[in-house]
């Protein structure tokens, strides 16, 4: 608005978007004011640029591997013209009539006032849940110096229609003298259909009244009903293209795809290689078989399930059978049973009869053998798949829904273990997860203390193997041997991981945290690993037997507002005092090998003379080497080294961990003596006619990082 105060020459300054608007400007009969609106019409064809919207996208990634190159990819969002390929929901513009009575100071008289309201809406659009999406991606990947790039293109095909951006078209290059060469392109081209259309209706005020002082002959408010439309589709991938460009001339090869009018169900591939060959792939569904074999499915309204898939090779005279699946499946469970596949080659088909248009065999031909069997338990969890000429592998749950109401043992909800060439039945894990103790366990959260009566009866007469590990002197010591029977485990300290398994079988077995992952993982050569998760429940660590680290998973965060603000981190000193020192050595036997390892412990102080602890206010990153000295009869052989790094959460001012195991090798493994230092010596001590043959011993040394200053 404008005061005649401004004076002559006063200027707005308006930002608005691309579109077509209505100008409405009016001034008063004393030409005191001046005023100016303007309002949307309709949406323009220009390209926003720079606008600021929501959400993360990927810069890129590094992956830098202990053996191999280091390997970079980025990610470009750019259009052909170099502006962002970026798109939103475009608003909704809509005019709508609009009519104003108004009566001024109690006056029989009235003032017709007609009009137009304009407006803009997302909400409105019937582009609900759309997606922001970018219409090219380019990846540049960067290998030594090899340097791909993949174009990826995407088509938004109608927003009205509550449609997810598809891809395109997927174009890779390789760079050569400084130019990107195309090597093959990929195109996808869709359908799209109507389906069910859904009417809804909006009533909207057409007329209004202001300031009527009586009676009026006309109803002082008028509205009007508008009908709407929400329009649902299917969209189908009806075709691909892809382009070979390594020889120079293009060549192709192309993919149809044939639906059916019921369901939407694939029907029939066409894959035309680039030899010019044919090749047609048939799809059967429990819609296309009589009731014996359909009923199920379709009194659930399961009708996607393919049940058998041909695949023909079309020549100009005749047709061959190359490959067909058929699969049985539960008619209850709708998970498969039975895999079967051809014994050999089959020329034609000799039971694919039908019953007007359904097929009565769930088997085309009689010369089809069932390959791979399925079995679930009640809840339809996968207990056992085996192949017909090979091993079976099982399953074991456990971690029960809600142990309190289905007792224990109780059917679980994760796996906790899996048996190779063995049954279900033949496996027997205890991890005390769900009625053990709370505390320092081998594997999980719990474990169990006093003597543990062990009576599980084998199911066969194979011979099986017993594992376990019982904590001894704070160390857990792993224990293997036969089980025939009926055993008592004396654990005062504790028991945990107890394994019964047939000696031709390998098992692994599983700790989770309930709903979040995996919480280790022994392995079938008894080897543990363990997995920790940050406060948004991601991976953060994978640490080894030895609690190694052996990969860790950093994240960024940042918070956007509008502007764009980077939260700093809270006041911490940019440098800080570590010191490493060393804790009491502990033993381990393993399978007769005494094993010594060294803990370590980095405290954090915010004063040179390491006299005063600091707490982290912010994770910090460790860094430190282990090396290992190999020596073979007393003489150095090789030395080895590893940087590790690992992230120290806020909260905590030190952190401990230890090197691999010092050991020595040779002589008889049921021989260990005690020498002079009060260390063990595995074999014949030298002088007495066995000289130990190769010795490993590891220490770690704390290298200076961002944030501290190694003491």
């Amino acid at each position: 608005m404008g005061l005649e105060s401004d004076g002559a020459g006063y200027n707005w300054t308006l930002h608005l978007l691309p579109g077509e608007y209505e100008a409405r400007v009016e001034n008063d009969i004393k030409e005191e004011y001046i005023k100016c609106e303007f309002n949307y019409t309709s949406p323009g064809t220009e390209q926003i640029i720079g606008e600021k919207t929501s959400g993360l996208r990927m810069k890129a990634i590094e992956v830098d591997p202990s053996n191999g190159q280091k390997m970079r990819k980025e990610y470009k969002y750019l259009n052909a013209l170099g502006y962002s390929s970026g798109s939103d929901m475009r608003p909704n513009f809509s005019a709508k009539g609009y009519t104003q009575l108004v009566w001024e100071n109690g006056s029989p008289t009235v003032t017709i006032m007609p009009g137009i309201i304009y407006g803009s809406t997302i909400a409105s659009s019937g582009a609900f849940g759309q997606t922001y999406f970018y219409s090219v991606v380019d990846e540049l990947q960067v290998k030594g110096t090899d340097t791909l790039k993949t174009r990826y293109s995407y088509k938004d095909y109608d927003r009205v229609f509550n449609l997810d951006a598809d891809l395109d078209s997927v174009v890779t290059y390789r760079k050569v003298n400084n130019k990107f060469v195309r090597l093959n392109k990929k195109e996808m081209e869709y359908k799209i259909k109507y389906d069910t259309i859904f009417n809804f209706l909006r009533v909207e005020q057409t007329k209004g009244t202001l300031g009527m002082s009586g009676p009026s002959a006309e109803p002082p408010y008028a509205f009007n009903p508008e009908l709407g439309v929400h329009y649902q589709v299917w969209k189908s991938l009806f075709k691909e293209r892809e382009y070979s460009y390594e020889t120079g001339e293009p060549i192709l090869s192309s993919k149809e795809y044939i639906y059916d009018n019921n369901h939407r169900n694939l029907k029939l591939q066409r894959n035309t290689t680039s030899d010019g060959n044919l090749l047609l792939s048939k799809y059967k569904y429990p819609e296309d078989y009589i009731g014996s074999i359909s009923t199920g499915f379709l009194n659930a309204n399961v009708r996607n399930v393919v049940l058998e898939e041909q695949i023909w090779k079309k020549r100009t005279s005749d047709s061959s059978l190359v490959d067909m699946t058929v699969t049985q499946y539960d008619n209850s469970l709708f998970k498969p049973i039975k895999i079967f596949k051809p014994d050999g080659a089959i020329p034609a088909l000799n039971a694919e009869s039908r019953t007007g248009q359904l097929f009565n065999n769930l088997l085309s031909d009689t010369r089809l053998s069932d390959r791979v069997i399925f079995t679930y338990n009640i809840n339809g969890q996968l207990i056992t798949q085996k192949l017909k000429q090979g091993s079976s592998t099982s399953y074991k749950y456990g971690y029960a829904s809600n142990p309190l109401l289905v007792g224990y043992p109780s059917v679980g909800t994760e796996v906790i273990g899996q048996i190779v060439n063995g049954e279900e039945n033949e496996l027997f894990y205890e991890g005390f997860e769900e009625n053990g103790t709370v505390g320092n366990a081998h594997s999980g959260a719990k474990y169990f203390t006093g003597s543990y009566a062990l009576s599980w009866q084998r199911p066969n007469s194979k011979s099986y193997l017993l594992e376990y590990w019982l904590l001894q002197g704070g160390v857990w010591k792993y224990m293997k041997q036969g089980y025939t029977g009926n055993i008592t485990i004396a654990a005062p300290n504790g028991i945990d991981d107890v394994r019964i398994y047939p000696q031709d079988a390998s098992v692994t077995t599983y700790t989770h945290y309930p709903g979040i992952g995996i919480r280790s993982i022994v392995s079938p050569s008894a080897e543990t690993s363990y997995f920790s998760y940050d406060d948004f429940n991601r991976l953060r660590s994978i640490e080894d037997d030895n609690h190694h680290i052996k990969s860790v998973y950093d994240y960024n965060y940042i918070d956007v507002a509008d502007p764009p603000v980077i939260v700093p981190p809270v006041t911490q000193p940019s440098v800080l005092y570590a010191k490493l020192t060393t804790g009491p050595q502990t033993t381990s036997d393993h399978n007769g090998v005494m094993k010594t390892a060294t803990p370590y412990i980095v405290s954090f102080y915010s004063d040179a003379a390491c006299t005063i602890p600091y707490t982290l206010i912010n994770p910090i990153q460790i860094k430190f080497k282990e090396k290992t000295t190999i020596t073979s009869n007393a003489a150095p052989t090789q030395v080895l080294e590893y940087e590790y790094q690992i992230i120290l959460e806020a909260g905590a001012s030190s952190r401990s961990f230890s090197t691999g195991w010092s050991y020595c090798e040779g002589g008889p493994i049921e021989i260990s003596r005690v020498a002079q230092g009060d260390i063990a010596t595995r074999g014949l001590p030298p002088g007495e006619g066995g000289d130990v043959t190769t010795c490993y011993n590891s220490v770690i040394t704390l290298s200076n990082n961002d944030g501290y200053i190694v003491k």
